[in-house]
């Protein structure tokens, strides 16, 4: 095979891991915006199941299970191993009861490989 650019097999080899490189960098930023939608779709669907089996009961639903009620909600934000997740909604009662298992109060928590850790 002719060698247009007169490289040696060595710069050749350099310049393939340049090249790659700079995809592999480029494939892992191209994924993780769609990583972090994925997630924090997950976590604030998951913290919507886990209040309502908090409250025990559907929205505007009369129930003599009811333990509390729904009461909007407020967004934090949690750094991951992918990056930082900005606004989840975190669902809200009226009197304050639940505590979601994704955040401990008033600390900031990233995921690892290791598992849960605090920032």
């Amino acid at each position: 095979m002719d060698n247009p650019l007169d490289l040696t097999k060595k710069q050749l080899s350099e310049i393939m891991g340049d090249v790659k490189a700079l995809y592999e960098d480029g494939l892992e930023e191209l994924l993780r915006q769609p990583i972090l939608r994925g997630l924090k779709r997950l976590l604030e669907d998951a913290m919507k199941a886990e209040v309502l089996g908090y409250v025990k009961a559907p929205r505007h639903a009369r129930s003599g299970l009811r333990t509390d009620y729904l009461n909007g909600y407020r967004y934090r934000n949690l750094g991951t191993a992918f990056g930082l997740l900005v606004d989840i909604k975190v669902p809200r009662t009226e009197r304050r009861g639940y505590q979601p298992g994704v955040f401990q109060r008033y600390a900031r928590r990233r995921v690892c490989a290791r598992g849960w850790t605090k920032r």
